[in-house]
């Protein structure tokens, strides 16, 4: 019963992490009419989960195995519900690109430690099958904030959504800690891992053929989503017809 509640509040996390994502695009034009961002500044505010990721995917794994995954989790956490809290408060781009920089890192910390959280709870077995259900979690949290965000934009305002983003996360934290509360502590390697090999190795990976068809494939699509998410949602062209609008007027 305990592993299951385990299990159920590391999917949760990681669904409630989706959702600091989806909640970005069709709240980008109030904010650009907030806080003045142009086109540019709202679609590097879009981009920088991923840029982080590429910068510093490599190092995530490297702190599971010094301290385990429960920390980092619990770090995630933490990092997304400071960074969406923060946000609700920003006065400038500056201020909001520090604030997604926070929520970036916990999105990256939680995606690569839950299943590695998972894995040493579960047996192989179930293992395969919540290794399916993981990167389900991703679309499931995007899809249900980029159907509630015009809503709940339109009826509170995109900084009041930002407060309640980051209290679910810091929810999703206190649920993950009470779950993995006791539980025994995996073996870990002691030392500092050689950055050396943990840099030399993807790209040996890489170097294979399909992984790396894989590889480009998947850029191409990131490259697709991301324009698509912020060029071309039709909300983001009234957001400067309104301002022009009242300007006029």
């Amino acid at each position: 019963m305990r592993r299951s509640f385990l299990v159920v509040a590391v999917l949760g996390a990681n669904v409630v992490a989706a959702m600091q994502v989806g909640k970005v695009p069709t709240a980008l034009p109030a904010i650009g009419d907030d806080l003045g961002l142009s086109l540019v500044q709202a679609n590097w505010v879009l981009s920088l989960t991923n840029l982080i990721a590429v910068g510093t995917a490599f190092a995530v794994p490297a702190l599971s195995t010094l301290v385990g995954a429960r920390w980092p989790a619990l770090l995630a956490t933490a990092c997304l519900a400071l960074g969406s809290l923060a946000g609700s408060a920003c006065w400038n781009a500056k201020t909001l690109f520090l604030s997604w920089v926070l929520e970036g890192a916990g999105l990256l910390l939680m995606m690569i430690s839950g299943p590695t959280f998972l894995a040493q709870v579960l047996d192989l077995r179930r293992l395969r099958i919540l290794f399916g259900l993981w990167p389900a979690c991703m679309p499931v949290g995007i899809a249900v904030m980029l159907a509630a965000t015009p809503t709940l934009v339109e009826v509170t305002g995109w900084r009041p959504m930002w407060v309640g983003a980051g209290l679910a996360a810091a929810a999703a934290g206190a649920v993950l800690a009470v779950a993995s509360r006791g539980l025994p502590a995996p073996h870990v390697e002691s030392g500092i891992p050689d950055a050396t090999r943990m840099l030399r190795e993807p790209a040996r990976r890489l170097a294979v053929r399909p992984l790396r068809w894989c590889a480009a494939i998947s850029l191409c699509y990131s490259a697709e989503f991301l324009g698509v998410l912020g060029c071309c949602p039709p909300c983001w062209a009234s957001g400067p017809a309104r301002v022009r609008g009242r300007s006029r007027r």
